[in-house]
Order: C-alpha cells, then sequence, then structure tokens
C-alpha cells in the first residue's frame, strides 16, 4: 500500500513585529528596500555596513521619520504589544483544523509564511560571499 500523498498549503500573510524596536523597524526597512535595486538606499546603504545606521537617522531620510512616528503612535496605542502572531498563529490552526475535516480524506501539510520576517542580515551575509544577484527568488532556491 503506498503513503498517501500530502497537498501542501501554504498560509501567506504580511508579517510584522510583536514589539516597535529600534532593530526590529531597521530590519523591515532594510528588507523592504532590498527589492528594489535602482533604490538609493539599497545601492548606497545596504551594502555598505558603515552607512547602516543612516537607515533610521531621522536626519537622513523622511522615510525614518515617518514610520518612526507611525509606529511609535500605533504601538502605544495597542498596548505595546502587535497581536499579529497570535491571530495569525490561531488563523493557522483553524486553516488545519477545516483542511482536516475534508470528506475526501486528503491529507495536508500546512505552513505559514511572512514576507516581513525575514532576517536582512543574510543579504550582507551573503553579498560577503560573493554572492553578488541576491533577490529574493534566490533565497528561496
Amino acid at each position: 500500500m503506498q503513503a498517501q500523498e500530502k497537498i501542501g498549503v501554504i498560509y501567506v500573510v504580511h508579517g510584522g513585529m510583536d514589539v516597535n524596536t529600534d532593530q526590529h523597524m531597521w530590519d523591515a526597512t532594510v528588507q523592504q528596500f532590498s527589492y528594489d535595486h535602482n533604490h538609493s538606499v539599497y545601492n548606497l546603504i545596504i551594502w555598505n555596513r558603515f552607512f547602516w545606521p543612516l537607515v533610521l537617522d531621522t536626519e537622513t531620510t523622511d522615510f525614518a521619520v515617518r514610520f518612526i512616528r507611525k509606529y511609535d503612535f500605533s504601538y502605544a496605542r495597542i498596548g505595546g504589544i502587535d497581536p499579529y502572531h497570535s491571530i495569525t498563529a490561531q488563523q493557522l490552526e483553524d486553516l488545519k483544523t477545516e483542511l482536516d475535516k475534508n470528506e475526501y480524506g486528503l491529507k495536508f501539510e500546512v505552513e505559514w509564511a511572512g514576507w516581513q520576517s525575514c532576517w536582512p542580515a543574510m543579504f550582507w551575509l551573503l553579498r560577503s560571499m560573493n554572492c553578488n544577484h541576491i533577490t529574493y527568488g534566490n533565497l528561496l532556491r
């Protein structure tokens, strides 16, 4: 008797940070700019660790000013902790439960992925290993 093949399901969410810290904000910012190879942040800052402090420097970039104010404002109003992870975990469990109830005997392998859940320092690590053409697609291979 052959084992039944599973059907893969990926629950894709935006992602986010539980708490608003400079490190989380820096990671999210660098990841956002890592997709546009024509952007000055990508070309001048991401690949030069000496410029990394500029990412959140409110005197250097309007982006930092807007995002720091936005997240400081919103996190204060939700009690300092974003319920994103707990909500996502519950939704994932609900999805698994419903899929397991199928009347056809289908088997599912269910996982989640979030686009804001990456560790941007890996871009620097890969670049230091002479991986010059780094894109998100390359990281999945």
